[in-house]
């Protein structure tokens, strides 16, 4: 029954896994007792199944609790007790407590090398987990020395191609790519897929893996050429493999629609974007998040070929069916409103239609996610463009302020968003002074001909707009 609330664990159904596990540990606690080393095995399996659906405080209780139990059974450097000490570690970095998980699997690397060496699989094994907890914590130097020193040491006594340097290796790709060294981290990426393609075969889980990842980094350098490349051999890979229904199969096949999208290659992004909203309304039906994500980027390629019909209306449909389906203040049915709003104001002129459906998300977004969210900022700036193209410069310029405020609060002075939007608020002030003035001498030449005020400064504040002051 152990092994089975295992085999539960795996398959990812914890509440299976956890109901047996539990019925196992109430029999053996009657028969064996609580500190039964059988009963240990039973508790650390449920600690383990509490740490994947996420509860890891409850998890965290229990290796605790399993640790100082079997410290009054076995000693220090006993498996067993290695073992625990190695969960609790990973389980107080998953939680934030780097320092704590440090110190825990340091010492537990201090009795390996001491009991096994250090070319024993337990003892890499923990060095590897160590960089990992290094890089959360931002000890970048300490991680990237150790990841190095594990590779050398690997290579050396054990041959380059030990899944122990591959693991160091990934450590290190994912420390480099967190430091923006992209060209070292693709340098490392291109070498663990050609490593992992020749002992693993290209169609493995983790050569996918880090074939993604190799397209992330290309992404990231706006290397979009190869990244198509490496996203075409996903697809292929994944429709040979997995099938072409396949979620891994049809969300590779939306990167790469991306990829087209951005490289304006928008007749084969179009064609993708409606091959996999074919197979997920065939599979998951029109009205699933994945379906309707799907028709939403469609209708924004739709927008950008100028296709303006087709992409309202695709756009009104994906809405009427997640205001039915989720509901009008679900965050997927605000990012169509969002999507709609933008085709009203830009490519369909209808502005005031723009304007409600923005002000609905943003209003809806205050409550939910809260003013400071970037998604509110986002959208609150849209607006704030609105206002501009429509030449209301004064309105825009109280919300660009108010934009300011809130990312300097939450980000700093000197952060990209503030950066932008103080441009952006910048040259509409500019807009503003400039269309006061005219305003301030034109009414002064027309006011004995009694001609009204607002009339010649808003034709004014039209041709103001178009122009970059």
């Amino acid at each position: 029954m152990h092994n089975l609330a295992l085999t539960y664990e795996s398959q990812a159904r914890y509440t299976d896994a956890k109901d047996l596990i539990t019925h196992v540990m109430e029999k053996e606690k009657k028969i064996l007792g609580e500190n039964h080393p059988d009963m240990l095995t039973c508790t650390m399996t449920l600690a383990s199944i509490l740490s994947a659906e996420g509860k890891h405080d409850a998890a965290e209780n229990l290796y605790q609790a399993g640790l100082k139990t079997l410290e009054k059974i076995f000693t220090e450097d006993h498996p067993h007790n290695l073992e625990i000490m190695k969960n609790l570690a990973l389980t107080y970095r998953t939680r934030g407590k780097h320092h704590e998980a440090e110190i825990l699997m340091k010492k537990v690397i201090a009795i390996e090398k001491r009991k096994l060496g250090e070319q024993h699989e337990r003892y890499l094994a923990s060095l590897n987990k160590l960089t990992v907890i290094y890089n959360a914590q931002g000890k970048y130097t300490d991680a990237e020395a150790l990841a190095l020193e594990i590779m050398e040491t690997v290579t050396h006594k054990l041959g380059k191609e030990h899944p122990h340097r591959l693991i160091a290796m990934c450590n290190l790709v994912t420390l480099y790519y967190s430091l923006r060294k992209y060209s070292d981290a693709e340098k490392l990426t291109l070498e663990i897929v050609q490593m992992q393609r020749k002992n693993l075969g290209e169609g493995h889980p983790e050569t996918l893996k880090s074939m993604a990842d190799l397209a992330l980094i290309y992404d990231s350098q706006d290397k979009l050429d190869d990244d198509e490349i490496i996203h075409h051999q996903l697809v292929e890979i994944k429709k040979r493999t997995l099938g072409k229904g396949h979620p891994d199969t049809l969300e590779s096949m939306g990167n790469l629609a991306g990829i087209h999208y951005h490289q304006g290659k928008y007749n084969d992004a179009e064609a993708l974007y409606i091959q996999i909203m074919e197979v997920r309304k065939s599979i998951l039906g029109e009205e699933h998040p994945n379906t309707l994500e799907t028709a939403n980027k469609l209708a924004v390629l739709f927008d950008s070929q100028k296709k303006y019909d087709r992409a309202e209306a695709l756009l009104l449909q994906t809405l009427l069916i997640e205001k039915r389906v989720m509901g009008e203040e679900d965050p997927r049915t605000l990012i169509t409103m969002a999507s709609l709003a933008s085709i009203y104001f830009n490519s369909r002129s209808k502005y005031s239609e723009a304007e409600e459906l923005l002000v609905k998300v943003v209003d809806a977004q205050k409550r939910i996610i809260g003013e400071d969210h970037p998604d509110t900022l986002t959208n609150i700036c849209s607006l704030a463009h609105m206002y501009e193209q429509r030449a209301e410069y004064g309105t825009a310029c109280k919300i660009l302020n108010q934009v300011v405020s809130r990312y300097k609060k939450t980000s700093g002075d000197k952060d990209a968003n503030v950066l932008e939007v103080i441009k952006c608020f910048e040259r509409i002030n500019d807009k503003l002074t400039a269309s006061q003035a005219a305003s301030i001498e034109i009414q002064s030449a027309t006011d004995n001909e009694g001609q009204k005020k607002l009339k010649m400064p808003a034709i004014l504040r039209g041709i103001f707009s178009k122009r970059k002051l």
